[in-house]
């Protein structure tokens, strides 16, 4: 709800407009099986970016950010989504945490 309120469409646009024009890494996500000895497997997704600062020419400004995300089969089970996650975004200098995500969509 905060991010619906924070953020109009025309302003993501512009954002995601001015995202990829400064660039952005990207590297291959990060899928782990957390296997479980009394139920089925969990898997553990991890999808970092960050902003380009060599493209971007400097370390000023700009942001880290991962996306976590957990896919747990047996979770229906106990009336729990099976998939679940959250966003995490940083500075990009010093890597204070700036925002958290975890809403549901």
């Amino acid at each position: 709800a905060e991010v619906d309120r924070a953020l109009t469409f025309p302003g993501l646009v512009e954002t995601l407009r001015t995202a990829f024009r400064e660039g952005a890494v990207q590297p291959v996500r990060h899928h782990h099986a957390v296997e479980r000895p009394d139920g089925a497997a969990s898997t553990l997704l991890l999808m970092p970016a960050w902003t380009d600062f060599h493209a971007a020419g400097g370390s000023a400004g700009g942001h880290i950010g991962v996306k976590i995300v957990t896919v747990s089969p047996d979770n229906n089970a106990i009336g729990k989504p099976a998939v679940m996650g959250l966003y995490l975004l940083l500075d990009g200098g010093t890597g204070e945490p700036e925002a958290r995500s975890e809403e549901p969509r």
